[in-house]
């Protein structure tokens, strides 16, 4: 009933971080409790149970004083270690009131944790939870940057910020960007409406995922995925003509182009490892289309003999 959206879990720092629609706040609990601890107000690492260590984003739930900050949020994160940020917590401000009105543009915020050193955190007398301003904020000046609902953010290992507007305004297609530290756009891409099996259009109706997050190549789970199909990864095609392979997709008519690819062997290969396709290229150029495929998402991989592995990934919409 709280519409809690969004949790992120701190190994390191054993804390757990969530948020709430209904109440616009960010809220920290200790992760180092049993679940009887966790049912009271003493125990656990930081002995309060489960009692509430911080929030942040609006004071009036507690302090009449206070003003507002946040109108709704979604997807909290915790920034990994060694990265721009690390053990800063992010999110995505939507910025919009209960009625399903917006208040203004939204944002992504990063805020600085105010810690005590003693794994709590400092919080002065009839004051709210700190800091009083994020430490990052995107909200870009001049571009129409909104979402009504879902949505989020992720850190990238350069920096960058990765964000996703679940329903931008203009249109019911999900928006992503990548944005660096100082508010530079780098791309934007739309994702595709699909009304497949609805009616009516309207809320929901479009392709709208609620939350996009990014894996590194070295991540566990892709390396599991490529020693199940024996591909090697993170390597380039040297072709038979010395120059590298270039793997092309276009989603819109699902033809897919491999140039300097005379000589080598074109495989598509499904998520579970199973060889959907398999071509041979006799010249320099290659192109075929993927549409007989069953919608999904498949791995393109491009080898000759004596050479290394170009893989890419392609959604066939």
């Amino acid at each position: 009933w709280v519409h809690l959206n969004g949790i992120t879990i701190s190994e390191k720092l054993k804390l757990i971080a969530f948020t709430s629609r209904l109440f616009s706040e960010l809220f920290i609990i200790d992760y180092g409790t049993t679940t009887a601890q966790a049912a009271g107000h003493t125990g656990g690492l930081r002995g309060k149970g489960g009692d509430f260590l911080y929030r942040w984003g609006n004071p009036t739930n507690y302090d009449t004083s206070a003003t507002q900050r946040i109108h709704v949020l979604h997807c909290p994160t915790w920034i990994p270690d060694d990265y721009p940020g690390a053990g800063h917590v992010m999110f995505f401000h939507n910025n919009m009131t209960s009625d399903f009105s917006a208040s203004g543009a939204s944002e992504v915020v990063e805020l600085e944790l105010p810690f005590d050193g003693n794994g709590g955190f400092i919080k002065s007398p009839g004051v709210p939870f700190g800091p009083p301003e994020p430490f990052w904020l995107y909200a870009p000046p001049t571009d129409t940057f909104y979402s009504m609902a879902m949505s989020s953010a992720f850190r990238l290992a350069n920096g960058n910020t990765l964000i996703h507007e679940a329903f931008p305004p203009g249109g019911r297609n999900g928006r992503l960007r990548e944005v660096t530290k100082d508010q530079q756009l780098l791309w934007r891409y739309e994702l595709a409406f699909n009304t497949t099996g609805k009616t009516g259009g309207g809320f929901m109706s479009g392709f709208n995922p609620a939350k996009i997050m990014y894996y590194p190549s070295n991540y566990r789970g892709i390396d599991s995925l490529f020693l199940k199909t024996g591909i090697t990864k993170n390597r380039r095609l040297a072709a038979q003509n010395g120059s590298y392979a270039r793997i092309r997709f276009s989603a819109a008519n699902t033809r897919l182009v491999v140039d300097n690819a005379a000589g080598s062997e074109i495989r598509l290969v499904t998520l579970t490892g199973r060889t959907a396709a398999l071509f041979y290229a006799k010249t320099d150029r290659f192109e075929c289309t993927a549409a007989p495929l069953p919608k999904g998402l498949y791995l393109v991989t491009v080898s000759a003999p004596n050479c290394a592995t170009v893989n890419r990934t392609i959604l066939i919409p």
